[in-house]
């Protein structure tokens, strides 16, 4: 485990996410969102910016416990649930949630089996290409990668019967609007 970080140093380190983040610039105001939904301080201009996305809401004060984003199609949802995931388990520091030999899990949640492929293969870029954050990992499954210090980041399709008995660290819920319903058999409001 790694020392805590905040997201905004995490992104613009190189050698933490940025190295898979590449240039920043494209990804300004989502960068804005996250630093507000972890409680950084914003600049003038990003208030500026969050107001614009939050509808006039004033930036939270602290950590947010959950945070909901109506975005649009091919604006990096999936690529940005990877990273949060990847944040919380690597830059987040648990040990005081975490008793010996208790294991961790982030959970991302994805509509479909192809959807979490997707953002697995996201968080798996964001792990590897990090030269501080792939000496993190010790073993990749088809779904699961286990890091050091007892956290694993877990990819897998919605089903309430199989996210069940696991320590949550974080859960981060890709494209809810396309989850099935409560008429289904794997109900989003279970989940």
């Amino acid at each position: 485990m790694l020392p805590a970080v905040d997201i905004d140093a995490a992104l613009a380190d190189p050698q933490l996410l940025g190295a898979a983040m590449g240039n920043l610039r494209p990804w300004g105001t989502w960068r804005v969102v996250l630093k507000a939904a972890f409680g950084l301080p914003l600049t003038p201009a990003e208030v500026g910016t969050f107001g614009n996305v939050a509808g006039g809401r004033p930036a939270p004060a602290a950590r947010v416990r959950e945070l909901w984003c109506v975005i649009g199609r091919r604006s990096g949802k999936s690529r940005v649930a990877a990273l949060v995931a990847t944040y919380i388990a690597t830059c987040v520091d648990h040990r005081q949630r975490l008793v010996p030999g208790e294991t961790g899990s982030v959970l991302v949640l994805a509509s479909s089996k192809s959807q979490a492929s997707v953002v697995f293969g996201y968080v798996k870029g964001f792990l590897e290409s990090s030269p501080i954050l792939s000496r993190l990992i010790e073993e990749i499954t088809a779904d699961e990668v286990r890091l050091a210090g007892g956290v694993v980041i877990g990819v897998h399709s919605n089903n309430s019967k199989t996210v069940r008995g696991r320590t949550l660290l974080g859960c981060v819920f890709d494209e809810t609007g396309h989850w099935r319903d409560e008429t289904s058999s794997q109900p989003d409001i279970e989940t």
